[in-house]
């Protein structure tokens, strides 16, 4: 849920890992590129002993996710750890990697602790409508507008080689209505990790970020940086 918002810029190696760390006495994992930040907090899950802070490669994870996505739903992944190393045991693999080394971007002052404006959205839908929207995006200059409004929100995606596409998605709206623009593929990873059949997006206003979480599953977080458009 977390790894697809880290970074795979070597050239800041901090943002390319995914951070363990203690919140509130739960275990919570959050990963940044810099455009967006994810985090979930695993809900009856204890912290790592010691209240310690990791950052583990997020290309590590993805790889003890492709095991365990072949191990039963209810099976656990064990973590050891040495001063320099974390091993994840799944089934009968283990994945070893070195921790990367450095302070993590404090991420807990970016979470505004409020959002005016809040659009409540079917899962499926919304991801439907972003995804053939994109089919008109062929690089990261091209923006998806979301126009928020009472019965729902307009997408909207101008391509000056492929033409324009728009459409509706139902839903309810509350706050002032307002144009917010994302990158498309952005906002599909977000929407696409929520857990549950109903996505939430949470705006102050077109500059500032917005937040995507479950209507009832809070523990994933996903904020992400808007896109200026003209």
């Amino acid at each position: 849920m977390v790894v697809r918002a880290s970074s795979s810029d070597d050239a800041r190696p901090l943002l390319t890992g995914v951070l363990f760390t203690n919140e509130e006495g739960t275990l919570r994992l959050v990963a940044t590129d810099s455009y967006r930040l994810a985090l979930c907090d695993l809900v009856g899950r204890s912290a790592i002993a010691g209240d310690r802070d990791l950052l583990v490669p997020a290309r590590a994870l993805t790889e003890l996710q492709r095991l365990s996505g072949s191990l039963p739903e209810d099976a656990e992944v064990g973590i050891a750890l040495s001063d320099t190393e974390v091993t994840f045991s799944a089934g009968e693999s283990t994945i070893s990697s070195r921790l990367i080394d450095g302070a993590y971007p404090d991420h807990r002052q970016l979470i505004p602790a409020s959002y005016p404006n809040r659009l409540h959205l079917g899962k499926e839908s919304i991801l439907a409508a972003l995804r053939r929207a994109r089919l008109l995006v062929r690089d990261n200059t091209t923006s998806v507008r979301l126009t928020m409004h009472a019965s729902g929100v307009d997408l909207k995606v101008v391509s000056h080689d492929l033409g324009d596409v728009e459409e509706t998605v139902d839903g309810d709206f509350t706050g002032e209505e307002l144009t917010i623009a994302f990158n498309p593929a952005y906002l599909i990873d977000g929407v696409d990790a929520v857990a549950g059949d109903e996505v939430v997006i949470e705006t102050s206003d077109s500059a500032r970020p917005a937040m995507v979480h479950g209507a009832e599953h809070t523990a994933f977080r996903y904020l992400l940086m808007p896109v200026r458009v003209q």
